[in-house]
């Protein structure tokens, strides 16, 4: 009996990347070429975009799903000359519990959601040429997807502190590029988003057909490895000197917040940036755990009370904890340096995936 599959089927979980996602990824990603290839702009019209419910037979690994959901936004703009992929979610269920967490809720649906920015007066007709011109990295988005969803599967609860930690890095937007970059690193190497990477990059070897022999250079050209590469070196002097040379929108967001830049030193402009930066996150992290917490309107009114209070309370004063928004973003200059290295590591493991 041949068991190089089987031990290369038990390698590859081990690496993170669940059994035959991949494959699945290429027929959820032909089912909807195929839906896309009879659609036309009447079906975007009121701005709601197109959707659609499949009945399918697909599986990854141990999680079996029948429904197949799929909606397609399409967004002109006025500066894109060539269509591109703006976004790709994938909706999942929870509930909240007395305990106060999100217990998982299991369906054998698959959920997901792809925004398209197009050129202004795009033609529509021209839809199913760009899913086929971009392939490998619409099956690669729809494997990350896809473990997002077998992770939901697999995972009985979520803990409302992560997912309130997790949605703020998403919801926060400065004008600033390092700080922006700053709150997109956090999001990247957040939990959720960790567990997936493996799974990105499995997809990409096999679409590439990457060798042994190219799998350095695959690696390095990669834009999951670059931005690990990137955290894994994140220094806070480089990160202070990049706000200042972003100096017209630093200026314009200091403006917002009622200041002066012109009679603020390159310090105070940099204190202040590191301020909003840090009140900003926080503020956001309470109000979606507060959110996230809430059961009903008189929760809502008057606020929480007992054991629901004392947790609320204990999320805030943890995140509060740094004495100033320069110790906090040292605590995430040393958090960058670890999950950077780590995933780094984890990652030059699929070289085991290439082919010989």
């Amino acid at each position: 009996m041949n068991r190089i599959p089987l031990i290369r089927k038990v390698l590859h979980e081990a690496l993170g990347v669940p059994g035959n996602i991949y494959e699945t990824s290429q027929k959820v990603y032909k089912r909807v070429l195929s839906w896309v290839e009879n659609l036309d702009e009447s079906d975007f019209e009121g701005g709601e975009g197109a959707s659609t419910v499949m009945r399918v037979d697909m599986r990854i690994a141990d999680y079996h799903f029948s429904t197949l959901k799929v909606k397609l936004g399409v967004e002109e703009h006025p500066k894109i000359k060539e269509p591109e992929l703006m976004s790709m979610i994938s909706r999942t269920e929870s509930k909240k519990t007395d305990d106060f967490r999100l217990e998982h809720i299991k369906r054998k649906t698959v959920d997901l959601v792809i925004i398209l920015i197009v050129p202004k007066g795009y033609d529509y007709d021209e839809l199913p040429n760009f899913f086929r011109e971009n392939q490998n990295e619409l099956v690669e988005s729809i494997s990350h997807e896809l473990k997002h969803v077998y992770d939901h599967f697999k995972k009985i609860y979520d803990k409302p502190q992560e997912r309130a930690e997790y949605n703020a890095s998403l919801q926060n937007s400065f004008g600033v590029t390092p700080m922006d970059r700053f709150v997109h690193d956090m999001y990247f190497t957040s939990a959720n988003e960790n567990l997936v990477r493996s799974t990105e990059i499995a997809s990409a070897i096999k679409n590439n057909k990457i060798s042994q022999k190219d799998f350095l250079n695959f690696l390095r050209s990669n834009v999951t490895y670059q931005t690990f590469k990137r955290v894994s070196e994140f220094d806070i002097s480089n990160f202070k000197q990049q706000i200042l040379d972003d100096e017209k929108n630093l200026n314009r967001l200091l403006k917002r917040v009622k200041l002066k830049p012109s009679n603020m030193t390159d310090d105070e402009k940099v204190e202040a940036a590191l301020q909003i930066l840090y009140s900003s996150i926080v503020n956001a992290r309470v109000s979606n755990f507060q959110e996230i917490l809430t059961h009903n309107f008189f929760e809502q009114l008057l606020g929480f009370e007992g054991e629901k209070l004392k947790v609320f309370n204990k999320f805030i004063n943890r995140n509060q904890r740094f004495q100033n928004p320069e110790e906090f973003v040292k605590y995430y200059e040393k958090y960058f340096h670890f999950i950077g290295d780590r995933m780094l590591r984890k990652i030059s493991k699929l070289y085991s995936m290439t082919e010989k």
